[in-house]
């Protein structure tokens, strides 16, 4: 019923597994362009004062652990 959920019409096996909810797995190339580059409309932006003054997709920085991929992220 949240928001992210209510965009999709795949079925829950697609991103969950039965053993439990978290970790989930999506695939995002499913997404188009325009939401693979629209992270914060499905992911929280981070609160700390580094990533509030970035508006760079956060693909261009991190990979698809979260963890920096770049130098200097």
């Amino acid at each position: 019923t949240d928001a992210i959920h209510k965009r999709t019409m795949a079925n829950c096996t697609s991103c969950h597994t039965t053993d439990g909810w978290k970790p989930a797995q999506f695939d995002h190339t499913t997404l188009t362009v325009t939401e693979q580059n629209a992270c914060a409309g499905c992911h929280q932006a981070p609160a700390d004062a580094f990533h509030q003054g970035t508006k760079d997709n956060c693909a261009s920085c991190h990979g698809k652990d979260g963890k920096p991929v770049k130098a200097g992220a």
